[in-house]
């Protein structure tokens, strides 16, 4: 598949071909004009696979990168972004209840309520009892501050590389949640809620990554016609 800014510059090149066969007399029309370019279209939502995320549960006990992911995986299980999390202060975290308060960048975003999944509530337990104390913020570093995000972003790409898993940032975490919610049958308002999405229209990006099978599953688990 040609890029359109590549299937541009040839239609400019074809452009001045023609511009130069009109001057020597030799066509009466440029052609170029009548071509019809397709349209740019949307770059695919890139989202983790369920063996790339078995990958990265197999690196949580690792004693250089296991930090990175077991961050990597609450924000697989949480959907939320790399500084929501960086920033969660240690007093909304309500671990009894199964939730936790966090957010930004929108008024929706901000102080949403965020389920904890139960596949990573060992993780956030450790990182309350290992903070406690020292830090309002549930993942501080050595000087009680938020840890830095650029920091761990690089250990984030760090530990992608190890795996071999190409194309994906902290953020690709975010969209593979979303996938998967919508994958087992979570309507769209209800995950436009969890992710903090100031408009349902931002999250319907996120339907265009299923494929038909997918959506006949969620619809066969979770319709309630379905299920009559």
């Amino acid at each position: 598949q040609r890029l359109p800014g590549r299937c541009e510059r040839q239609r400019q090149l074809f452009s001045q071909l023609c511009q130069y066969a009109i001057h020597q007399d030799i066509i009466h029309t440029n052609y170029a004009t009548a071509l019809s370019l397709p349209s740019p279209s949307a770059p695919k939502t890139r989202v983790l696979s369920a063996a790339e995320v078995s990958a990265i549960w197999g690196m949580a006990n690792d004693s250089r990168l296991g930090e990175t992911a077991k961050i990597a995986l609450v924000l697989v299980y949480t959907g939320m972004r790399l500084n929501e999390l960086l920033t969660v202060r240690r007093d909304d975290v309500h671990l009894a209840e199964g939730y936790l308060i966090g957010g930004e960048k929108t008024e929706a975003g901000r102080r949403r309520v965020i389920p904890i999944h139960p596949d990573v509530r060992s993780f956030v337990t450790d990182w309350l009892a290992a903070g406690a104390g020292s830090s309002p913020y549930l993942l501080a570093s050595k000087y009680g501050l938020p840890r830095d995000h650029n920091n761990v972003r690089k250990s984030f790409g760090s530990l992608m590389q190890k795996l071999g898993i190409q194309g994906v940032t902290p953020h690709t975490c975010r969209h593979t949640f979303a996938q998967m919610q919508l994958k087992n049958g979570l309507d769209l308002y209800s995950l436009s809620r969890l992710m903090g999405h100031s408009n349902i229209s931002i999250t319907q990006r996120y339907l265009e990554g299923l494929r038909d099978f997918e959506v006949l599953n969620a619809c066969k688990a979770t319709g309630i016609l379905m299920n009559l």
